[in-house]
């Protein structure tokens, strides 16, 4: 089997209606964040049974010709068969094992080499923890955790979306693993970013760190942050954070240990937040959504908040 032998298989899956459906989702249009990406119409678990089918000896040289594809399926099927090469080597009996470690080494390396081609938010999350973000907690020839700290540094320190993406979601794997100090230092890297992909990516990891390290670490770092911001990035953040790290109706000011105040005190958001919040969390609308609610302590009119 090979690279091109793969992308023809896949281009013979096309479906207009699915590829019109994609294009929409993932931002396509001229200015938006994936402009001018194209879609074949595959959903994943189609693209999943394309790497199953790819042997396991399947030569590390041909993926190049799957990440330099037109088509954001083939990029992903590429970058899937680096996942499934690394998880292979990087198995408990195998985490010393010195011909792993190599092996390792150059799926990181290379992966790397082609960080840009997973140039969208879901290439990205499916492929950065499963890769880079396991090969931080394991033995490596590449140097040590300065090294390592370097290398998602360069990340984070791009001017590229999504190699700036990478530099947190891979954090998804170390908290896993029980190691929070990755999401901790990456969040507060981004914590000032313009993009609200990189909000919501802030507040995905910082929900998962707290729920597999701990919920004091989280609780500490809101306190730390999330209040320091102010203007229209602000809301944004504290939107984003409060949506990414509460589950269900569980309202943020529980998470912070912020004591609940009366209803008359709440009011909905939408637009510029008072940098001094004191009060946040979800409440059920008369339609039957949640939305955030603030309570600013300058402030004494009410203003609409991002939903």
């Amino acid at each position: 089997m090979t690279a091109n032998e793969i992308i023809s298989y896949m281009e013979s899956l096309y479906n207009d209606e699915q590829r019109r459906i994609l294009m929409g989702f993932f931002k396509t249009g001229p200015g938006e964040y994936g402009e001018g990406d194209e879609f074949l119409g595959l959903k994943v678990p189609q693209t999943r049974e394309v790497v199953k089918a790819v042997p396991k000896d399947f030569p590390l040289t041909e993926i190049p010709v799957l990440l330099n594809s037109r088509w954001h399926e083939v990029r992903l099927c590429g970058l899937l068969i680096l996942v499934a090469k690394f998880e292979r080597l990087a198995t408990k009996r195998l985490e010393n094992d010195e011909k792993a470690i190599r092996d390792r080494d150059a799926i990181v390396t290379f992966y790397l080499q082609y960080a840009e081609r997973a140039n969208n938010w879901d290439l990205v999350d499916l492929s950065v923890h499963k890769i880079l973000g396991h090969w931080l907690l394991l033995p490596t020839n590449l140097g040590d955790r300065d090294y390592k700290i370097k290398v998602l540094d360069g990340l984070a320190q791009s001017e590229n979306l999504w190699k700036q993406r990478m530099s947190i979601v891979c954090s998804w794997k170390t908290s896993q693993m029980g190691d929070p100090s990755w999401c901790l230092r990456y969040a507060e890297i981004h914590l000032h970013h313009p993009h609200d992909l990189m909000h919501k990516a802030v507040g995905w990891m910082l929900r998962e760190m707290g729920k597999r390290v701990s919920m004091d670490l989280l609780r500490d770092f809101l306190r730390q942050h999330v209040f320091l911001r102010d203007g229209l990035a602000s809301n944004q953040f504290i939107a984003h954070i409060a949506q990414s790290t509460v589950d269900g109706d569980i309202a943020i000011n529980e998470v912070l240990n912020i004591p609940q105040i009366s209803d008359n005190q709440w009011w909905t958001a939408r637009g510029d937040i008072h940098p001094r919040t004191v009060g946040l969390g979800l409440r059920e609308r008369e339609d039957g959504r949640c939305g955030y609610l603030v309570r600013l302590e300058t402030h004494q009119r009410a203003v609409d908040v991002e939903e």
